[in-house]
């Protein structure tokens, strides 16, 4: 009897758990889960709803091992490896998501989520080849996701293949035509193909429709700076300063307006905005980095356009931001370079 009690007892509670999670209630479901494994310890489904249930809760820690537990209990399941992978990426740590999103494509090949997860890790640790080709399985198993299109077009674009890159595109943007951040990232494959005209027309196409779009901004600004078109870029830069919410942003923005009142000509108000930006870089501390901005473009201007010493503070500038030399290196050499002849 007590025994028939005992799997009356699991029964309904891992009934109930299972209701919670359907109405998306993880708490109780939680709760609901704690008293199935207090009446069968080693019920793998328990700690594999578990850990789903803690990882949608934020409780990330207790999720991976709730996770590796229901694994300890049954390691040829991918239900529990792909939760596993899913968090980890979730979590930035997308070696170890590979590694799990691995071991459940040996279990279920023919799953669209493991291939695209996949390829978005491989593509968060710079593997761009690897990252294609999972991507492609991914395509294969449904041509109508706009993401994995975007991620393969980024991909190819970061391996050079910015012909096939625009292709990619394409594809993205007829299936998301409201995502203005893919037509923002057309306009960077056009740009690296050097058809800036074009790219200028999309960048300003999704300002039409944002005005204050962030990605659209900066590139716009760059795209004018870059083609003399000096008022313009500062203005587009001076515009993606109040939207600017990243970090990253707001140091590019401020470094666009610099670089356009130096290439001007009005040092003064150069120097006023850079003083700015080296305040803000001094605020902002280990988070003033700048890992996603091609320099190389208005590099080219400055050394060609600009005369000394404007033309060594802003090449150092850039090194700062890049991280090869620090804030306190710049400050020195930019003493020592706003008193180098003309």
């Amino acid at each position: 009897m007590k025994a028939k009690a005992r799997k009356n007892n699991f029964a309904l509670w891992y009934d109930k758990a299972l209701d919670y999670l359907g109405a998306g209630d993880y708490e109780k479901a939680l709760r609901s889960l704690n008293f199935t494994l207090a009446i069968e310890k080693d019920h793998y489904y328990s700690w594999l709803l578990k850990g789903n249930c803690q990882a949608a809760l934020g409780l990330d820690e207790d999720a991976l091992s709730s996770l590796d537990r229901a694994l300890e209990l049954n390691g040829d399941d991918g239900q529990a490896w792909y939760s596993k992978g899913l968090l980890l990426s979730k979590l930035g740590r997308h070696r170890e998501a590979i590694g799990s999103l691995k071991r459940s494509l040996r279990l279920k090949k023919d799953d669209f989520n493991l291939w695209y997860l996949l390829g978005y890790a491989l593509v968060e640790i710079q593997e761009y080849q690897k990252a294609i080709a999972a991507l492609d399985q991914a395509l294969a198993l449904n041509p109508s996701d706009p993401d994995a299109w975007y991620y393969k077009a980024f991909a190819l674009s970061r391996r050079g293949k910015n012909k096939e890159a625009l292709l990619a595109y394409d594809q993205a943007i007829r299936l998301d035509p409201g995502n203005l951040d893919l037509i923002c990232y057309q306009g960077f494959a056009l740009a690296e193909l050097g058809r800036f005209a074009e790219a200028e027309v999309l960048f300003e196409r999704v300002l039409q429709a944002d005005p204050e779009h962030i990605l659209a901004l900066v590139n716009l600004s760059e795209r004018y700076l870059v083609s003399g078109k000096w008022d313009k870029g500062i203005s587009a830069a001076k515009s993606a300063l109040p939207p600017a919410k990243d970090s990253e942003f707001k140091i590019i923005a401020r470094y666009l307006v610099v670089s356009g009142y130096f290439l001007e000509g009005k040092d003064k108000d150069a120097r006023a905005e850079l003083k700015v930006l080296l305040e803000l870089v001094k605020s902002l501390g280990d988070q003033a980095k700048v890992t996603d901005w091609n320099f190389s473009p208005l590099v080219e201007v400055i050394k060609k356009d600009l005369a000394q010493p404007s033309r060594k503070i802003l090449l150092s500038l850039i090194e700062m931001l890049k991280g090869k030399i620090s804030l306190k290196g710049f400050e020195g050499l930019m003493r020592e370079r706003i008193n180098c002849p003309r």
